[in-house]
């Protein structure tokens, strides 16, 4: 879901274009008064590794890029999230075909009992009987309006 962000700002940073933040984050932003954001460091890690492996950016880029997200969406992190058995519960509940990260966070967000946002729509369908609290960006939308 905020993959887009991050692919735009680098793209104008390099072509020296001004930044217009995407609708997703932009919704998210002018509903801060509504919502509160988390991040674990998987979040964080995922989307470094993607700015500095796909998208060939400098250390200080991706920081830099990392840092304006953070701004946008006054980010609240999950410092030291741990990851139980509940992930062998997950795993074996459904065949899931993506990698295990999204899986991981949906057990980070039934640890400290918050809503998990995202646009895998994989997780949306299956992992709901191991933890309802899983929402879409459309689904948020919707409770929001």
């Amino acid at each position: 879901m905020i993959y887009g962000f991050f692919k735009k700002m680098l793209v104008c940073t390099r072509r020296n274009q001004d930044f217009e933040i995407p609708r997703v984050i932009e919704f998210l932003r002018n509903n801060l008064d509504r919502l509160e954001i988390y991040i674990s460091p998987l979040t964080k890690a995922e989307i470094i590794r993607g700015l500095r492996t796909e998208w060939n950016c400098s250390k200080g880029e991706a920081d830099r890029i990392w840092a304006a997200f953070e701004s946008e969406l006054m980010v609240n992190y999950i410092e030291n999230p741990t990851i139980s058995n509940d992930i062998v519960e997950l795993a074996n509940l459904t065949r899931f075909k993506k990698r295990i990260n999204n899986l991981i966070h949906v057990v980070i967000a039934k640890e400290y009992n918050l809503i998990f946002l995202t646009g895998d729509n994989e997780i949306l369908g299956k992992a709901k009987e191991f933890y309802p609290d899983i929402i879409s960006y459309h689904d948020l939308r919707a409770m929001l309006q």
